[in-house]
């Protein structure tokens, strides 16, 4: 019966998390940085002055891995590679088509810096481990200046595995993201469950042998 209750419970807890999810997207700096909350957030820029041509989506960072994917709007193809210049990362086959950002770690926040990505029709999908948390029209999302700075955060705890560009020739010239990573456990309080731990054993072992 317990195990019945706590089962409905999390059921309940889930469905009522999911109600009150939200991803936003904004193009303000300042709103960006007040939904990280003031952390610093690791940035990685696609600038290395090589224009490679065409290079592997995992060989940017341990970060995070790259790959283009075949659009039924604007074309491209799938492909574990990305159009590579000297400032930039685009979906393979001209920077067009859906590019790809697989985050190693989950991250409660992210942003990017685009060139030529602002049409009505180009699209940008946010997704947890189990789907979809957000959809955005770029044009919905209006950015400050030239370098088309777009931010994105959940408002209820989300943790975001990946995003999708869509668009028709666009790039990406700089990513910025926060993992979003379990506060570690103090040393103390982690001495005092293991001693904790120890003497239920131990309680245990003479119980038996009574």
């Amino acid at each position: 019966m317990r195990r019945f209750l706590l089962t409905a419970a999390l059921a309940l807890t889930s469905l009522a998390g999911s109600a009150d999810a939200a991803v936003i997207g904004t193009g303000d700096y300042a709103t960006f940085f007040s939904g990280t909350n003031g952390v610093p957030v690791t940035i990685f820029d696609f600038y290395d002055g090589t224009a490679s041509g065409t290079k592997a989506g995992d060989s940017y960072s341990a970060d995070f891995t790259l790959s283009s994917r075949h659009s039924d709007t604007f074309g491209g193809s799938d492909s574990t590679q990305v159009d590579d210049s000297a400032y930039e990362a685009g979906p393979v086959g001209g920077y067009y088509g859906i590019l790809r950002i697989d985050f190693a770690h989950l991250v409660s926040a992210f942003a990017l810096q685009t060139y030529q990505f602002d049409g009505a029709a180009e699209q940008i999908r946010v997704y947890g481990l189990s789907g979809l948390l957000a959809s955005f029209s770029a044009a919905s999302i209006p950015t400050l200046d030239a370098t088309q700075f777009r931010g994105f955060f959940g408002t209820a705890g989300e943790q975001i595995a990946s995003v999708e560009l869509e668009g028709d020739f666009y790039s990406v010239a700089r990513l910025k993201y926060l993992f979003d990573e379990p506060a570690p456990v103090p040393v103390p309080a982690a001495g005092l469950m293991l001693a904790g731990a120890l003497a239920g054993l131990t309680t245990l072992r003479r119980r038996r042998k009574a």
